[in-house]
């Protein structure tokens, strides 16, 4: 609901210009193999060298694993190639899935990203996600995953 809001809110949307759409692997460095990922992500797209630009997005897994996320990414560009470093802030359900430790997670994440035509990236990201030590439990959860971004 608070996706759909983003979405239509004019006045929040005109800041925003790129969707990432994400499919991947939940717990990639555990034997956990059954669990996949998904998500979407709005991006900021500025192209200010020295700016940071805002993000804001959902994942979710198939054992009902829920983070919404909100946070700052930097798009480095290498010709037609991306380095995109990004970390967030968000709420962590776990659902029928892992435990975290805690409701408050951060997560870090690098992606890189080719051109494959005006409007279309194709990449792949890795990120963790923790409670940095906020709680007694932290585990942490790592995820591999494949986007497009349309821009």
């Amino acid at each position: 609901m608070i996706l759909s809001f983003v979405l239509y809110n004019s006045a929040f949307s005109q800041n925003f210009s790129s969707f990432v759409f994400s499919f991947g692997k939940f717990n990639a460095l555990e034997k956990d193999i059954g669990v996949l990922e998904s998500g979407i992500e709005l991006r900021a797209n500025i192209t200010d060298f020295l700016t940071l630009n805002q993000i804001i997005g959902i994942m979710t897994t198939s054992k009902m694993s829920n983070y919404f996320y909100f946070g700052l990414c930097k798009e480095i560009i290498f010709d037609s190639y991306f380095i995109t470093p990004s970390f967030a802030i968000g709420l962590y359900t776990k659902g029928r899935g892992k435990d975290l430790g805690n409701l408050l997670e951060f997560r870090s994440q690098v992606g890189i990203s080719y051109v494959k035509k005006k409007g279309l990236r194709v990449g792949m990201s890795f990120n963790h996600i923790s409670n940095g030590g906020f709680a007694d439990y932290n585990p942490g959860v790592e995820s591999l995953s494949f986007f497009l971004i349309l821009y």
